[in-house]
């Protein structure tokens, strides 16, 4: 958005630690099956700094979004792309999506032939996000540790360039403002309409 509202930035372990103390309920259960019982937030935010990049979507100056890839593989050419936020983080979504599709051409000459990402059964506002981005998926039967299904996505160089061709087309599904900020908008339009028209000045 114009003006900075949403930027994004390099990750730092001060913003991804709270982003991670303010974790979307669904974001932490996806995370949290997959890993043992004595891990926090606070481990999982310094675990994100540890990849090969990691960037930070704030509004307004506050963190509401962390994301970024690890080398799954020893020859570096699959990538895991992971990412998760706060209850805010619908407002960085759109700025977030031009930034990925905008790395994707850096990555494809850095010879990445493979992105990959998980994601839980149910977790939907997650995976209308990856489809949008031209992900194909497939079942991950018992990914979780107490047997949750998950969804395995993918890209490879062939979609990668093909969604690296349009930066901005629209996501699969819009993304809804909060009924609350909703009716706020429409009160505000109302006020404006009812103030009374100032009289046409005359030469």
């Amino acid at each position: 958005m114009a003006g900075g509202y949403v930027r994004v930035v390099p990750a730092t372990l001060r913003d991804v630690t709270y982003i991670a103390a303010n974790i979307r309920p669904e974001d932490w259960r996806e995370i949290a099956c997959q890993l043992s019982e004595e891990v926090t937030p606070t481990d999982v935010a310094a675990w994100s700094l540890t990849g090969r990049e990691a960037w930070v979507a704030t509004v307004r100056g506050q963190p509401v979004a962390a994301f970024g890839v690890h080398d799954a593989t020893n020859a570096r050419n699959v990538l895991m792309i992971w990412a998760w936020g706060t209850p805010k983080m619908w407002r960085a979504v759109p700025e977030m999506t031009r930034f990925i599709r905008e790395r994707v051409e850096v990555w494809i000459t850095e010879g990445v032939t493979r992105v990959e990402a998980r994601s839980i059964e149910g977790h939907g506002s997650a995976h209308r996000w990856m489809r949008a981005l031209g992900g194909e998926s497939e079942p991950l039967p018992g990914w979780g540790k107490g047997g949750e299904d998950f969804l395995l996505f993918w890209w490879t160089q062939e979609t990668w360039t093909s969604c690296a061709g349009s930066l901005n087309p629209p996501l699969q599904e819009p993304i809804r403002q909060p009924l609350r900020l909703r009716y706020r908008q429409r009160r505000s339009v109302n006020r404006v309409a009812a103030l009374p028209r100032q009289p046409a000045s005359r030469p």
